[in-house]
């Protein structure tokens, strides 16, 4: 995994995996986030339809993941992404609450690196298992 980086306007943004919010586009999303299913394209990506969305890896793929502000994200396809909330379709907007929604008040910065992002002040990281520590203990 690389470092990922992008800068968005002010607005209203879904953070979360992408594939529960973009049923319509899902496949030109991975057809542009896997390239030949073996280089991944990360960070900033403009679909067919000329919206603009960030996706990243997570570290070990799926799971449930927190940020710094109590916000709950459940994954399934082994990515964190952000889209503009107006940009979720209709038929999609119910499925918002499988992430998070922020208002952004100023043009913000994402970053993804090694499964840990950082969207505006929001930190995500996906490396973290609460495991590793007691698996280390001798008893």
């Amino acid at each position: 995994m690389s470092k990922s980086t992008a800068t968005f306007p002010a607005g209203e943004y879904y953070i979360g995996d992408l594939c529960y919010v973009m049923h319509a586009e899902w496949n030109d999303v991975c057809g542009r986030f896997l390239r030949e299913k073996t280089e991944r394209v990360e960070g900033a990506i403009i679909i067919a339809d000329g919206r603009t969305i960030f996706i990243a890896s997570t570290a070990y793929g799926d799971g449930q993941f927190c940020d710094n502000r109590f916000g709950v994200y459940p994954v399934d396809s082994g990515t964190i992404g952000v889209i503009a909330l107006k940009d979720i379709s209709a038929d999609d907007q119910e499925n918002i609450t499988s992430g998070t929604v922020y208002t952004f008040n100023s043009e913000f910065n994402i970053t993804a690196e090694n499964g840990i992002f950082d969207i505006g002040g929001i930190l995500i990281d996906t490396k973290y298992n609460p495991y590793d520590e007691e698996e280390e203990e001798d008893f």
